[in-house]
């Protein structure tokens, strides 16, 4: 029997998405913005939509997972993808220049469930920044909750001691981080990944109140590589890392993007120091 994979495409305002049976736009933030015809929307069932200021992209997660039937749940935002293509390069992203009804054929996406069902995880190829995720969450202008990553993990540590190797390994030691908070998770996996998130911050709203919007999505693609790295330790799951596309049509400074992606490429020190000297976050 084909197992069932579903992608979800996660949005807050309307857009386009490549035409296919496996994906699915779902409007995150629903319980709080005006709904979008057509979509999902993250406010029905259970579900946390309320909460989107601060959890971004994760209450549409959270409503998917709790809400709808599938073997595998995969998780996209409308301008960044998972590449499902064998022909790519060694780069760990590349942006897409084309219109979206073509996306499909660039990431390959009618092999999409032949490879998803080979893994528990597929995720994207992680990017060298050469700082750890703990300082370049700090050093980010981006960020303005400083001491938040630490008092995030500090309840990680309190509600399972048995991922604090894998906080000291990932979040401390290691430069290569994934981000996005995008991924594809078999049916059992994404429903752990998702109780842990939850419980975890359930606990850090009680503790921490006013932080600032989108304070716990930036947290979540820390914990997502505190998480990957304890599974892929402890339960031994098997997983795949895939290019990650960005719709170039959704980002701004289109132009200037594409010139230093070419000059800078990402993961080289290049780029370390290009963006040390700009100060950008392109």
């Amino acid at each position: 029997m084909r197992e069932k994979l579903k992608i979800f495409i996660i949005g807050h305002k309307e857009f386009s998405i490549p035409k296919s049976d496996v994906l699915t736009p779902v409007q995150a933030g629903a319980a709080i913005n005006k709904s979008i015809i057509g979509f999902l929307q993250d406010n029905k069932g259970e579900h946390i939509s309320d909460k989107n200021t601060y959890y971004c992209e994760l209450t549409a997660q959270y409503y998917a997972v709790k809400n709808e039937d599938a073997d595998y749940y995969g998780f996209f935002h409308y301008r960044r993808y998972l590449n499902f293509s064998n022909k790519t390069s060694n780069k760990p992203y590349v942006y897409y220049p084309g219109a979206v009804a073509d996306l499909g054929d660039f990431i390959n996406l009618g092999s999409a469930q032949s490879v998803v069902s080979e893994y528990d995880l597929l995720l994207p190829r992680p990017e060298n920044v050469y700082k750890t995720p703990y300082e370049h969450y700090v050093e980010s202008p981006q960020h303005k909750e400083k001491k938040a990553l630490e008092n995030v993990l500090e309840i990680v540590r309190e509600f399972y001691p048995q991922m604090g190797e894998d906080i000291e390994d990932y979040v401390f030691k290691n430069t290569e981080q994934v981000f996005g908070n995008i991924y594809i998770m078999k049916k059992d996996l994404a429903h752990d990944y998702l109780d842990f998130l939850v419980k975890v911050f359930t606990e850090f709203d009680k503790r921490y109140k006013d932080v600032q919007p989108r304070t716990q999505g930036f947290l979540a693609e820390r914990l997502f590589g505190v998480y990957f790295y304890h599974k892929r330790r402890c339960a031994k799951i098997k997983y795949k890392h895939l290019q990650r596309v960005d719709v170039l049509c959704y980002f701004d400074k289109k132009v200037i993007r594409r010139i230093v992606y070419k000059l800078f490429p990402p993961s080289s020190k290049l780029r370390k120091v290009a963006k040390s000297l700009l100060k950008t976050s392109i």
